[in-house]
Parts: structure tokens; C-alpha cells; sequence
């Protein structure tokens, strides 16, 4: 053993570790152990808490990215719509443009070639 001054003491006994005392299968000095692994229990309680609040923060900014998203998309698809319905619109006005045009020269035709007594079979 070492006394208070740092030296062996060589005529002390050694120490012995005292015994546990069990009561109902718990150890008799357990409330003291009880009482650490309380405060220990309520951080872990705190932590997960907050991880699970974290979580659902995480959750929620990414069901909002994803609605952002599906907006943005949506409008994207209704401008891509009118523009091709546009497009399609110019080129149904440009077919009966020209079929108006050929109705409008057949005529024309008929009427010339009536004009000089008969219709061509060409």
C-alpha cells in the first residue's frame, strides 16, 4: 500500500474488495446506478426526439421540393402544349390555305374553259 507521503507501506494488509449485497436479484446499491442511468435514459429519450423531429424536417422540405417540382413540370407540359397546338394550328391554317387556293384555280379553270364552249378532258 502507499501511505499519504507516496511510499510503500510494506507492514500495511491489503485491501480487499468488498463484497456485493444482492437484494431481489438487484445489486443493494443499485439506486445509486439507477439514478445516473435516469438522466442517462431521458438524454437518449431527448436525442432520438430530436432526430426524429430532424427526420420529419428532412421529410417535409423534401415533399415540398417534390410538389415544387411537380408544378414546375406541369407548367413546363401546359406551355409545351400550347406551343405545339400553335404550331399544329399555323399548319391546319397553311393546308386549307393551299386547298383553298387549288379549289379557288379549279374554278377559275372551269370557269375559263366554260368561257370558250368546252371543258378539257386533260
Amino acid at each position: 500500500m502507499v501511505d499519504s507521503r507516496g511510499q510503500i507501506d510494506r507492514g500495511a494488509e491489503p485491501r480487499t474488495i468488498p463484497e456485493r449485497s444482492y437484494v431481489d436479484g438487484q445489486l443493494a446499491g443499485h439506486a445509486a446506478t439507477s439514478a445516473v442511468a435516469e438522466p442517462r435514459s431521458r438524454f437518449i429519450k431527448r436525442l432520438l426526439a430530436i432526430a426524429v423531429l430532424i427526420d420529419l424536417l428532412f421529410v417535409g422540405l423534401a415533399g415540398f421540393w417534390l410538389r415544387q417540382s411537380k408544378l414546375r413540370y406541369e407548367e413546363r407540359a401546359e406551355v409545351t402544349t400550347q406551343n405545339l397546338s400553335l404550331a399544329l394550328a399555323g399548319n391546319v391554317a397553311n393546308v386549307v390555305d393551299k386547298i383553298d387556293l387549288t379549289v379557288l384555280t379549279v374554278g377559275d379553270e372551269v370557269q375559263r374553259q366554260l368561257a370558250r364552249g368546252a371543258i378539257d378532258a386533260k
